[in-house]
């Protein structure tokens, strides 16, 4: 390919962009744009993106691809940490019955503040191996329930999940994953069918 070809497909990605706008707010990913522009070449346009990302032209986060201007980005910043703040206020508010996470993040961008929420800390994400499913816990709910179960959990002998559930005021639903979860942090330790307050050591 000639450098005016080149320079060509260089121009013509963040028209491509811009003007999938009103129907695609959150960019196209790679596939999409490859599409709109067939006789680029995948190399072509691979070097393409990579040049406009390198000089700040494009933005390439969480799989798509998007103009980048400041403004947006700001406005679009403000927006995702509101909502993430709301996300954040929904679990905490849940206690340890929080609202199912699938419709919490009935759209892709609540999918991704959720997760985000979980690798800063403030939502944990725990799971039912036997019904399969994903529950999401407030931080604040599980170090509440922490100090609940705590003095419980150090008397002879340690609690059955159904009692530990009893305690917490909560159905298996809720008290299966959180306490597979204590066992995974150390903070609780299986002896049987029973749970036991994990000695200091195995805490940390």
């Amino acid at each position: 390919m000639t450098q005016a070809a080149f320079d060509t497909v260089l121009a013509q990605i963040p028209v491509r962009l811009a003007t999938s706008e009103p129907t695609h707010p959150d960019g196209l990913s790679r596939d999409q744009l490859a599409a709109l522009l067939p006789e680029a070449g995948a190399a072509v346009l691979d070097e393409a993106i990579a040049r406009l990302v390198a000089r700040g032209a494009l933005l390439h986060a969480s799989g798509s691809l998007r103009v980048r201007r400041e403004a947006r980005e700001q406005d679009r910043a403000r927006e995702e940490a509101a909502l993430a703040a709301r996300l954040a206020e929904m679990l905490r508010q849940g206690g340890l019955s929080p609202p199912d996470p699938a419709k919490l993040a009935a759209e892709p961008r609540a999918k991704r503040l959720l997760d985000r929420l979980v690798r800063e800390g403030v939502a944990i994400r725990t799971l039912d191996r036997v019904q399969k499913r994903e529950i999401l816990f407030h931080h604040d709910a599980v170090e509440a329930a922490r100090r609940r179960l705590a003095p419980l959990l150090a008397k002879a002998p340690g609690l059955l999940t159904g009692e530990a559930g009893a305690a917490l005021g909560i159905s298996r639903k809720y008290s299966v994953p959180l306490l597979e979860y204590l066992d995974a942090t150390g903070f609780t330790r299986r002896s049987g069918d029973r749970r036991m307050l994990a000695r200091p050591a195995e805490t940390g």
